[in-house]
């Protein structure tokens, strides 16, 4: 029998750090997905930052106070999370809008999925600055 999960069997736990720039373009792209789920931020670094991202958004903050290092963080964000799946999201992460449509999509194609992956690509950054003679300098890296 092939599984019949939907969104709302769902939820991305996203796992945020410190004061990162990144965050609130990752909770942007989750609440932009064409099927809604819910979304629980964790954090073993809890601060102003992130507590004003999730009052701003409505988000559920949950913090890791025995955190032992980024696997542990990650476990914990997976086991506090009572949705038959989970997409465990990084503060860095962006996602498409059909990310979780098409992850429910290939579950559902399977009789007992136990992990459904994906691919993903590398952000590039680009850093514009003015050289001493007024001429833009462009600089292209990628965060790793």
């Amino acid at each position: 029998m092939v599984s019949s999960y939907s969104a709302e069997d769902h939820a991305f736990a996203l796992c945020a750090y410190g004061e990162n720039i990144f965050l609130e373009q990752c909770i942007d792209s989750l609440l932009n997905q064409s099927a809604r789920s819910r979304i629980i931020i964790f954090t073993s670094t809890p601060n102003e930052h992130i507590a004003d991202l999730t009052e701003k958004y409505d988000l559920p903050l949950v913090v890791h106070r025995d955190a032992k290092g980024i696997d542990d963080d990650w476990n914990f964000a997976y086991e506090q999370t009572d949705a038959k799946l989970v997409t465990l999201a990084h503060q860095y992460d962006i996602y498409y809008p059909d990310y979780l449509k098409e992850i429910l999509k290939h579950a559902n194609s399977s009789d007992d999925p136990m992990i459904v992956f994906t691919a993903y690509h590398e952000r590039q950054f680009c850093l514009y600055t003015a050289g001493h003679d007024g001429s833009p300098h462009i600089r292209r890296f990628s965060y790793e």
